[in-house]
C-alpha cells in the first residue's frame, strides 16, 4: 500500500526531519504539509482546535489520528480517547508516543 502520510510521520519522528506531503486534489488548490504538522503539541494548534479539544467530553474517537497529537492532549486531559489511524506505519508511531487506545481501523473495516 502507498502511504505517503505515514512515511512522512515516520521519517520526521525518527529524524526529525522530512520532505513535505504534497497534496493534491480536485477541489482545492494544491498545498504542500509539513511533516511537523502531525507533531503539534496544545500550544502550537490552532485555536479552533484548541476550542474544540476543550470541548470534548466522554468516550472521544479521533478518527484519523494521524501521529496521535490530538489523542495525547485529550489523554493528558484524562478523557477516554481511542485513536482510530488507517496506515499501519503511523500507528507505529502512534503507539511509541504513548497513545493507549488504538484501532487500526483496516482490523473492522474491510469490505
Amino acid at each position: 500500500m502507498h502511504d505517503p502520510i505515514g512515511a512522512a510521520i515516520k521519517d520526521y519522528f525518527e529524524n526529525g526531519t522530512a520532505p513535505d506531503i504534497k497534496v493534491n486534489t480536485n477541489y482545492t488548490s494544491d498545498e504542500a504539509i509539513p511533516p511537523s504538522w502531525f507533531f503539534r503539541d496544545f500550544e502550537q494548534m490552532p485555536t479552533i482546535e484548541q476550542k474544540a479539544l476543550e470541548q470534548c467530553r466522554g468516550r472521544i474517537l479521533d478518527a484519523g489520528a494521524g501521529a496521535g497529537s490530538h489523542a495525547l492532549v485529550l489523554q493528558e486531559k484524562n478523557c477516554d480517547v481511542t485513536a482510530l489511524e488507517k496506515s499501519n506505519t503511523a500507528i507505529q508511531v502512534i503507539k511509541k508516543r504513548g497513545v493507549e487506545k488504538i484501532i487500526h481501523s483496516g482490523d473492522s473495516c474491510q469490505k
